[in-house]
């Protein structure tokens, strides 16, 4: 089976490879926290989230910051997060 489209690291992971080293990916997000202080006085505070699943799952997760969430809990997070800026808006 293929990488599904949203794989942004096909060659990590061939057909050959063990079954527990085959994983889809993407790169990183980060969201700089300037409301936080930076780590180390350099390097920004920030959310870091990307998309991952094992060749064997039925769906992908998104990790953020040390959390696994499935995509309806990612979904409902971003909505509730909407909802909060959108309460602040005039």
């Amino acid at each position: 089976k293929g990488c599904p489209d949203w794989c942004e690291m096909p060659e990590t992971h061939a057909d050959t490879d063990q079954p527990d080293d085959r994983r889809h990916g993407t790169s990183e997000i980060h969201v700089d926290l300037s409301l936080e202080p930076p780590v180390y006085e350099r390097f920004p505070n920030s959310v870091i989230a990307w998309l991952d699943q094992h060749v064997t799952d039925a769906e992908p997760c998104i990790h953020m910051n040390g959390e696994m969430l499935t995509l309806e809990e990612a979904r409902q997070l971003a909505a509730n997060l909407n909802e909060l800026c959108d309460k602040a808006t005039p």
